[in-house]
C-alpha cells in the first residue's frame, strides 16, 4: 500500500551540506533515486552513488541518504528525486501461484509512476484550462532554421498559432540602428571641427607676444590678429571679414558662396544645420524602429510563440498522463480478473489431482512428485526474477532517466528562461533606449547650443575691443551678431 504522495525532497544548504538527509518517500531499488546539487550559477550537478553519497537498503519504505566526502563548494540546494522506470515488469503465467505481495508491489510501482508524471506536470508550462482551439505545433526544423542563422519563435496576433522571426532580419535591424548612430557621431565630429576652425579665424592671437601669433591657414591670420596690427590695410581687414563671414555662414557680403569656394559646406552654419538634421533623422529612425519594429516583434514573439508553445506542451503532457493512467488501470483490472479466473481453475484442477492421488497413488509417490514440482517452480521463479531485475536496472531505467534529465528538460528550461527572454528584455529596456535618449538629450543638443552661444559672444566682443586700434578702418564698427535673413535662416553678420 502506498499512501505517501511525495516523490521529491528538496533541502537548502545554508553553509555546509549535512552529513545525512532523510528520504520521505518509499523506494524499492537504489537505482530509483537520483540526487542533484544546485550550484551558485544555477546549474545542476548530478551526484553519483557511492562516490558522492550512499543510500540505506531499499525495502519499499522511507530511507536515508548519507553524504560521502566534500560536495562542490558554494552549492545552494540538494534535491532527491524518485525516478521510476515507466514499465510494468511483473510477468504472471497461467497456472502460477499468485503472491499477494507481488501484486501489491506492482500496484505501488504503478502509483509511484503516476506520482512521478504528476510532479513533472506541475513544473510544465501550459495554457489556461478555459482556453480551447489553440494550435501550438512547433514549425519544422527547416522553418526553424530560417535563412541559416536561426529564428526567434513567437505567437500570431490571436495567440493561438506559432510564428517565426528570422534572426538575420532582426540582426539587420540592429545593424541599421547602429549605423544611424555612427552617422550622427560623424556629423557631431564635423560640426566640432568647423566650430574650432571658425573660432581660430575669429580669435587666434598671442596676447603676450602678438608678433609670435601663428597663421590660421595658408599664411593668413585671424581677424583678431589683423585688428591688432595697426598697419593692416582696409583690403586685408575686409578679406579677414570675408574669412570670418565665410566660415561662420558660408556667405560673402550676405551672398551664398559657390561650390568651388573654401567656405562651401565648410562653415559653422552648414555644419550646425547638418548636425540638427542628423540628430533629428537619427532620433526619428530610432523612435520608428523601437515603436514599429522592436516592440511589436517582442510583443508578437511573447504572445504568438512562447506562450502557445508552452501551453501546447502542458496540454499534451496532461493528455498523455491521463491516457497512460486510464490504460494502466484497465490493464490492471483485466489482469486481476484474468488471474482470479486462472487461480480458481488451477485450484479446482489441483484439488481433483490431489483427490485422485489420495485415492489411487501411495503417499510417498505424491510427496516425491510434489517436491520435484516445487523445486522446478522455485528455480524458474528465481531465474525470471534475476532476468527482470537486470533488465530494469541496466537497460530501461538508465536510458529513460538519462534522456529526460540530460537532454529534453535542461535544453528547454535553459533556453527559454536563461537566454531568450532575459536577453531581449535587458537589451531593449536597459541598453538601447537609455543610451539613445541620453546621447540626444544630454550630449548632442547641449553641445550645439553651447557652441552657438559661445561663438556669438566671441565674434561680437573681440572686434569691438580693437576697433580703436585700427586707424585705417575708422568707419568699421566690429559688431558680430546673429540675424534672420529673408528665408528665415540664422546668419552671423558683421556690421560695418
Amino acid at each position: 500500500m502506498l499512501t505517501n504522495t511525495n516523490n521529491v525532497d528538496r533541502y537548502v544548504i545554508n553553509t555546509t551540506p549535512l552529513a545525512t538527509y532523510s528520504i520521505s518517500f518509499p523506494y524499492w531499488d537504489k537505482s530509483e533515486i537520483v540526487v542533484y546539487l544546485t550550484l551558485e550559477d544555477g546549474s545542476l550537478e548530478t551526484l553519483v552513488e557511492n562516490t558522492n553519497y550512499t543510500l540505506s537498503t531499499p525495502d519499499g519504505n522511507n530511507g536515508t541518504l548519507t553524504r560521502v566526502g566534500d560536495w562542490t563548494s558554494g552549492a545552494t540546494n540538494v534535491t532527491i528525486v524518485r525516478k521510476m522506470s515507466l514499465t510494468q515488469e511483473v510477468d504472471l503465467r497461467n497456472g502460477d501461484k499468485i503472491d499477494a505481495e507481488t501484486i501489491e508491489t506492482a500496484l505501488d510501482n504503478l502509483t509511484a509512476q503516476v506520482q512521478q508524471l504528476a510532479e513533472t506536470q506541475t513544473r510544465a508550462v501550459g495554457t489556461s484550462v478555459d482556453e480551447a482551439g489553440v494550435d501550438l505545433t512547433i514549425p519544422s526544423s527547416a522553418e526553424r532554421a530560417g535563412s541559416g542563422s536561426g529564428t526567434i519563435m513567437g505567437f500570431g496576433p490571436t495567440g493561438n498559432t506559432v510564428v517565426l522571426r528570422d534572426l538575420a532580419e532582426f540582426d539587420q535591424d540592429v545593424s541599421d540602428t547602429a549605423s544611424n548612430a555612427t552617422t550622427a557621431s560623424n556629423a557631431k565630429t564635423a560640426a566640432e571641427s568647423a566650430r574650432d576652425l571658425a573660432q581660430e579665424w575669429a580669435s587666434k592671437f598671442d596676447s603676450n607676444n602678438p608678433s609670435n601669433t601663428q597663421p590660421v591657414a595658408d599664411g593668413n591670420y585671424s581677424a583678431k590678429k589683423y585688428a591688432y596690427d595697426a598697419n593692416a590695410s582696409e583690403a586685408e581687414a575686409t578679406e579677414m571679414r570675408y574669412y570670418a563671414e565665410g566660415y561662420a555662414n558660408g556667405t560673402q557680403d550676405g551672398v551664398d558662396v559657390g561650390s568651388s569656394s573654401r567656405y562651401y559646406h565648410n562653415n559653422a552654419k552648414y555644419w550646425k544645420n547638418q548636425a540638427d538634421q542628423t540628430v533629428t533623422a537619427a532620433q526619428t529612425t530610432i523612435d520608428n524602429y523601437v515603436d514599429n519594429t522592436s516592440k511589436p516583434a517582442i510583443d508578437s514573439y511573447v504572445e504568438n510563440t512562447t506562450k502557445p508553445a508552452i501551453d501546447s506542451y502542458e496540454s499534451a503532457k496532461e493528455t498523455e498522463l491521463n491516457n497512460y493512467t486510464t490504460t494502466k488501470k484497465t490493464e490492471l483490472n483485466n489482469l486481476t480478473t484474468s488471474n482470479k479466473t486462472v487461480l480458481d481453475n488451477y485450484t479446482t484442477t489441483k484439488k481433483s489431482e490431489i483427490d485422485y492421488r489420495v485415492n489411487n497413488v501411495n503417499i510417498p509417490a505424491i510427496q516425491s512428485a510434489g517436491d520435484a514440482e516445487i523445486a522446478d517452480i522455485t528455480s524458474h521463479t528465481t531465474a525470471k526474477k534475476t532476468e527482470l531485475d537486470n533488465y530494469v536496472a541496466n537497460t530501461s531505467k538508465p536510458a529513460i532517466d538519462s534522456y529526460v534529465e540530460n537532454t529534453s528538460k535542461p535544453a528547454i528550461d535553459t533556453y527559454v528562461t536563461g537566454t531568450a527572454e532575459p536577453a531581449i528584455d535587458t537589451y531593449v529596456t536597459g541598453t538601447a533606449e537609455p543610451a539613445i535618449d541620453t546621447y540626444i538629450n544630454d550630449v548632442k543638443k547641449p553641445e550645439i547650443d553651447a557652441y552657438i552661444t559661445t561663438q556669438e559672444g566671441v565674434l561680437g566682443t573681440t572686434v569691438a575691443e580693437h576697433t580703436t586700434k585700427i586707424s585705417a578702418l575708422e568707419s568699421l564698427t566690429g559688431v558680430f551678431s546673429w540675424e534672420t535673413d529673408d528665408d528665415g535662416d540664422e546668419i552671423l553678420c558683421i556690421d560695418v
